[in-house]
């Protein structure tokens, strides 16, 4: 199948709308790197697709591998960039960029760059030519104004370049829902930035945005293009899409790893630890689909906890300026944040936390005071809402910070992966399904 038709059915299928314009920008799939297609009911129609010169994911993707090479760990050696791309490069540079100042000279040179020609033989040259700042200057110093200002003005084109992929969408497919995929999708800061920029009203990012979710775009197609009189299931889509575990396979992971006590928990044990300022390592049930934690493989804590972001990146072995997310009530958002985006279950986009909050959410604000929320409503995830907000009445902060269970690696899949992982961090307790693991 055409790999930006997989996006699309990735995008639209699993939307809650019966009608929207699908908007694919990523850096090449089949030789295109935008697409726009119109849905209605259960067809999909091909609007435009094409390979656009000026190809700001690939750029990105070539910065990632020539120009930010090494990134400096507190405590520890410097690591090549290669260990992090492609899946969390392109986001490292995207938080950076809130640091990084305005240099007009810096973006002119970016947008020279990004305007080189792309050389398509193998991947190798698109990185080399294709897509690197300045001929491959050294910017590994994430601490230098230099290396901040060319994240801050990349981060910039990359929203004005969205906004007008985002309008011209508009004009050719003049719908108010959008479904948007592909590789940038992942980029919330543009996203949001370029979505209350344009005339849509209603946003879908699928959580599985990137390449990931092309096998389910794929399997969606085949679906309803098979079954023509195929509709929507009656349960909403939910991200939760990997394998469960059984209670032996659970019992035989904590068995394999000394002094570790357990006992029963539910959620409200679960909010009881939190608001009480523990970490809290989660494994519940399935798997999320695509890139993010949303709550079954994740650490939970305060999003208040004092000092929690450099608590949260030494403990993860992060770098320094790297924010973390929310998980916060839905029917709290607009209270809380400035800019709120309606369907925003997945974490792919970006608001303002308003003053009066932001002491109370210091251990998921960004510098800019950012952040990248996850909107959570109770027929989502029943367990991890009612999480939230027991910890809301509980602290008055009706959020808790929700980052990825993982150590310099993939995020855990299975128990004994979850408990691995549990040993090697300095967290306080580790949940297995309805399973409390504590370090005796």
């Amino acid at each position: 199948m055409n790999h930006h038709v997989a996006h699309a059915c990735s995008a639209y299928f699993t939307s809650p709308f019966d009608n929207a314009t699908i908007l694919i920008v990523d850096a090449r799939g089949d030789d295109v790197n935008f697409s726009i297609f119109f849905a209605q009911g259960m067809q999909l129609q091909k609007v435009v697709s094409l390979f656009r010169p000026l190809n700001t994911p690939m750029f990105w993707e070539g910065v990632c591998v020539n120009n930010f090479k090494m990134i400096r760990k507190e405590g520890s050696e410097i690591a090549p960039w290669s260990h992090m791309y492609p899946s969390t490069g392109p986001g490292k540079i995207m938080a950076l960029a809130a640091y990084g100042r305005e240099d007009p000279d810096i973006r002119r040179q970016i947008y020279a760059d990004i305007s080189l020609p792309v050389v398509l033989d193998n991947m190798t040259e698109q990185y080399r030519f294709g897509g690197t700042y300045n001929w491959g200057q050294d910017l590994s110093d994430t601490r230098s104004a230099e290396s901040q200002a060319v994240a801050a003005a990349l981060q910039h084109w990359t929203n004005e370049d969205l906004i007008s992929a985002m309008r011209l969408a508009a004009k050719f497919a003049p719908l108010e829902n959008l479904c948007y995929a592909g590789g940038r999708a992942l980029n919330c800061i543009a996203t949001s930035h370029a979505f209350t920029r344009s005339p849509f009203k209603r946003l879908y990012v699928p959580p599985f945005a990137n390449d990931a979710g092309i096998a389910a775009g794929v399997a969606l197609a085949a679906y309803y293009a098979s079954s023509p009189a195929a509709r929507r299931p009656p349960t909403p889509f939910s991200p939760y899409t990997g394998p469960r575990y059984r209670r032996d396979e659970i019992d035989a992971a904590v068995a394999s790893a000394p002094g570790l006590s357990t006992a029963p928990v539910d959620a409200a044990r679960v909010a009881e630890l939190i608001a009480a300022g523990k970490i809290v390592a989660m494994f519940r049930q399935g798997s999320e689909a695509g890139p993010r934690a949303l709550g079954h493989r994740s650490l939970l804590a305060r999003a208040d906890l004092p000092g929690g972001r450099d608590r949260l990146n030494a403990i993860k072995r992060r770098e320094w300026y790297r924010p973390f997310a929310p998980i916060i009530l839905r029917e709290r958002a607009e209270e809380i944040l400035e800019q709120v985006i309606d369907e925003s279950a997945y974490m792919n986009t970006s608001a303002t936390i308003r003053p009066e909050w932001r002491e109370r959410k210091s251990a998921v604000a960004h510098v800019d005071f950012t952040t990248r929320p996850q909107l959570i409503r109770r027929h989502q995830e029943p367990y991890v809402y009612e999480i939230v907000e027991r910890v809301g009445a509980a602290t008055g902060v009706p959020a808790i910070l929700n980052t990825s269970f993982n150590l310099q690696g993939p995020i855990v899949e299975t128990p004994k992966d979850a408990v691995d992982c549990f040993m090697c961090m300095a967290v306080d307790h580790l949940v297995l399904d309805d399973v409390l693991v504590t370090r005796a």
